[in-house]
């Protein structure tokens, strides 16, 4: 990353992999170096991966990544271990030897670039770069299902608790509905916020900081068929099938 003032308060969750030692991207705040059939040859000043997630950690950016279950985060230790238990984001990947920059990466023996590239991967070979990817990938899917709002609900432990609607009194009328629908609660209950999925688990509206017992949802643009409404109240959250017909 070349600036860390670029990771603000909107910035979306992520999590790096990175090899801490590696001789041409910096894992810290250093000069980025390019591998070249000359040697390794200085680019720019960037901050890496290292310096990023503890950014991230500082403005509670991936605070998703830590709802996993157990069960759905096999390599939990591993992770800990490796960052220290510090930096939720980061997962250093260790190679055979120290000096290992990307021991993930495997190309045809005939590339121009092979030899410039065994400089920091002396030990290339599609079944080597295969047991780190799938290293990555047990890391990075439960993650990417969380935060990219798939149907995850079964892999994190929630703290939100699910209210029993008649202690709200919520209503979401007409439904199904054409055009409109409104979410109603008791006036002592208001509503904070709603978000609508479609059935495939993605977040399709977002209505934040209602803080109101009324509110009024337009559908927009959206096609027909059922959504959940997940209604977000002080004391916890309630869940609503809406249905959205042919206008």
């Amino acid at each position: 990353l070349g600036d860390l003032n670029w990771i603000d308060a909107k910035t979306l969750p992520s999590i790096s992999f990175h090899a801490p030692y590696d001789q041409f991207a910096p894992y810290q705040n250093a000069v980025l170096f390019v591998n070249t059939p000359r040697g390794p040859e200085p680019v720019i000043r960037v901050q890496g991966a290292d310096s990023i997630q503890r950014k991230m950690d500082r403005l509670n950016l991936n605070k998703q990544l830590n709802k996993l279950k157990p069960a759905n985060n096999p390599l939990q230790t591993l992770y800990n271990t490796r960052n220290g238990g510090l930096v939720s984001g980061l997962f250093p990947i260790l190679g055979d030897t120290i000096s290992d920059s990307s021991p993930w990466d495997f190309w045809a023996s005939t590339n121009p670039q092979n030899k410039a590239g065994l400089a920091g991967n002396p030990r290339m070979s599609p079944q080597r770069a295969r047991r780190y990817i799938d290293t990555i990938f047990t890391i990075y899917a439960p993650r990417a299902c969380v935060v990219l709002n798939l149907p995850c609900a079964s892999l994190v432990s929630s703290s939100e608790e699910v209210l029993n609607s008649s202690n709200v009194k919520l209503v979401a009328s007409p439904n199904p509905a054409q055009k409109t629908i409104v979410f109603e609660s008791d006036v002592f209950n208001p509503i904070q916020a709603i978000e609508l999925f479609d059935i495939s688990g993605r977040s399709v509206i977002q209505a934040r900081n209602i803080n109101y017992h009324f509110y009024q949802m337009d559908r927009g643009s959206l096609p027909n068929g059922m959504y959940i409404a997940k209604v977000k109240f002080e004391g916890g959250i309630l869940t609503k099938k809406v249905v959205f017909e042919q206008q």
